[in-house]
């Protein structure tokens, strides 16, 4: 018998320059995702990630988007005062 699990949603704004990268994990772990919306003026990407939370496998992968995110965020804004994902 399968243990019911219970599902995690994630919001997260992906810059265009890192799509890529971001798109080969959620591949990789074949986490669920769903595109809803994009920002032209800012190209950017809002993807909701859909993901069991008890399993570290889903939470590896998590850590490894939040650190692709953050080191574009250092390297990107470092020299600007505001972060383009809290406008």
């Amino acid at each position: 018998m399968e243990k019911n699990r219970s599902i995690k949603r994630k919001e997260i704004t992906v810059p265009l320059d890192i799509m890529m990268d971001i798109a080969k994990i959620i591949v990789e772990t074949e986490m669920e995702s769903t595109i809803t919306g994009l920002n032209e003026n800012k190209n950017t990407v809002q993807i909701i990630l859909g993901f069991p939370e008890e399993l570290n496998y889903y939470k590896k992968a998590l850590d490894n988007i939040d650190s692709i995110l953050n080191d574009y965020k250092h390297y990107r804004f470092e020299e600007e005062a505001e972060d383009w994902r809290d406008q």
